[in-house]
């Protein structure tokens, strides 16, 4: 096709009865917008055609009041179409924000709490990750922030029943990230992580032109996601352990089955093992390899080569031995895991509450009778129930964070804190412990720390006013008026009601 698009473009200029419907449709489709709004007036359709590609050129531009326009004058609309329409029906109103390489579109000042980090940590990741991709920034990348997450079924082709099933949070498509915002989440969730998790996919899919396969995309979104030069990432203990046991009991997620979309997985625990296989499979590249094989795998498939000649050129005899040595790895790379009960994988909320995992039933009864002992305002005795359920077992975020609040409140700060350091990165999407960190330092006016770990805080939900109060605190403490005023602002936001 690229051949065939080469020798139209050639020769538009003299016939441009040689330029299609269907070849500016699949240059929109591969993101090669400039290349479509150059040709798209030299096509020889008909009117209804020609507005449906202006429609949808519009759309992917990111110009939604024009895409309504030209969509409207269809009788038949297909899954785009309605897209666009919805898209401009949801975002007309929106605010906006822009960065140096993003611009970001959002419901209502609520969200204005945490654009900062946000845009920060997207400006960082990009920094940091076009050159492993070979992206090259010519526009600025559109963020759609949306208030509920069923948005996404408007947005999106995914079903509200998948979105559900699977929590899907966001999603890449159209030439832009969309995503749900953290107060549609209990506790919120990592939404800075989540957002360079889509960027990854945005520049895989402009640097290939939509070429790439469903399982290596989120191979290499999953992975990278956390990257930073000279820091490796690593899976988390209990999605390693929850990995053993699907691999033990022969039930693992294939790659065909990721296709057409992790969201469209049975269930977050298949969505979960799915992650924690195609991470594994980068992780295994990059170490035979090193971060050079991502430019080298995106350049093949933009150029279509075939999957064999691919991995030949990766270093394997053919697609086939890949898969048999990359789950020899698989096997080798979990063997150290403790086949438990997956600890810190959530099932669905129940009456406003995350399902919390507390380990064996020996852990049950010391957690129990801490909790007890801890609404009797026995901070030490809770302690101890608690100390002795976690050695119980492999490491628990939840019992650890149980521990440091039971030391919190006996006034240990010190002990406290040294509980939560040890576990931050191994769970570092865990709320409560960058909380309860916070309230430690707090204590032993050990500011930097404490500021350092509110921005983890913040970063998972920025809607908690504990976590500005503490804020408020220190920049008040130390003087800082500037920062003092962007706190209030925001305990401003967060006092009105929706």
């Amino acid at each position: 096709m690229r051949v065939l698009f080469l020798m139209v473009f050639s020769f538009s200029a003299y016939a441009s009865e040689y330029i299609t419907f269907q070849e500016v449709d699949n240059l929109i489709d591969e993101l090669r917008l400039g290349e479509a709004e150059r040709l798209i007036d030299k096509t020889s359709v008909q009117p209804p055609e020609k507005a449906y590609l202006r429609g949808k050129l519009d759309f992917y531009r990111g110009r939604y009041k024009e895409a309504f326009e030209n969509f409207s004058l269809l009788k038949d609309r297909d899954y785009v179409a309605n897209c666009a329409i919805n898209a401009y029906n949801l975002t007309s109103k929106f605010k906006r924000y822009e960065t140096a390489h993003f611009v970001f579109l959002y419901p209502d000042e609520k969200e204005e709490v945490y654009l900062e980090y946000l845009a920060e940590g997207l400006e960082t990741g990009l920094k940091i990750l076009a050159p492993v991709f070979g992206y090259e920034s010519k526009e600025k990348i559109r963020i759609e922030l949306l208030s509920q997450q069923s948005d996404l079924e408007k947005l999106t082709t995914l079903p509200l029943e998948a979105i559900e099933k699977t929590n899907t949070i966001a999603v890449t498509k159209f030439n832009k990230i969309m995503m749900s915002s953290p107060r549609t989440q209990i506790e919120g969730y990592d939404y800075v992580n989540t957002a360079v998790h889509e960027l990854i996919h945005f520049m895989i899919s402009a640097v290939t032109y939509e070429r790439t396969p469903v399982w290596i995309h989120e191979a290499l979104a999953r992975y990278f996601d956390h990257y930073a030069p000279g820091r490796l990432p690593d899976l988390r203990p209990d999605t390693l352990s929850l990995l053993k046991n699907r691999y033990e009991k022969k039930n693992l997620v294939t790659f065909e089955q990721i296709h057409p979309s992790m969201a469209l997985l049975p269930s977050q625990e298949d969505t979960a093992v799915a992650f924690a296989e195609v991470f594994l499979v980068s992780e295994y590249l990059y170490k035979k390899n090193g971060a050079g094989f991502v430019k080298s795998l995106l350049s093949m498939l933009r150029d279509k080569k075939d999957i064999d000649y691919i991995f030949e050129k990766l270093g394997f005899d053919s697609f086939k031995g890949f898969e048999n040595e990359f789950f020899r790895y698989l096997a080798k790379r979990i063997q150290k895991s403790q086949a438990g009960e997956h600890l810190y994988y959530e099932t669905a909320p129940k009456n406003g509450k995350k399902k919390e995992y507390l380990g064996d039933a020996v852990a049950m009864k010391y957690v129990k009778l801490g909790d007890l002992l801890f609404l009797e305002n026995l901070y030490e005795a809770a302690y101890i129930e608690y100390d002795k359920a976690s050695k119980s077992g492999p490491v628990n975020p939840h019992i650890e964070n149980r521990k440091a609040f039971a030391l919190i409140n006996a006034k240990r700060f010190k002990e406290a804190s040294e509980i939560l350091e040890r576990i931050k990165d191994v769970y570092p999407d865990y709320y409560s412990t960058f909380v309860n960190l916070s309230r430690a330092y707090l204590a032993l006016k050990d500011y930097q720390k404490a500021i350092d770990t509110l921005e983890r805080a913040v970063r998972i939900n920025p809607f908690d006013r504990e976590v500005h109060l503490m804020f408020l605190s220190i920049f008040t403490e130390q003087g800082n008026q500037y920062e003092a005023d962007k706190v209030k602002r925001k305990l401003e936001i967060l006092g009105r009601k929706n």
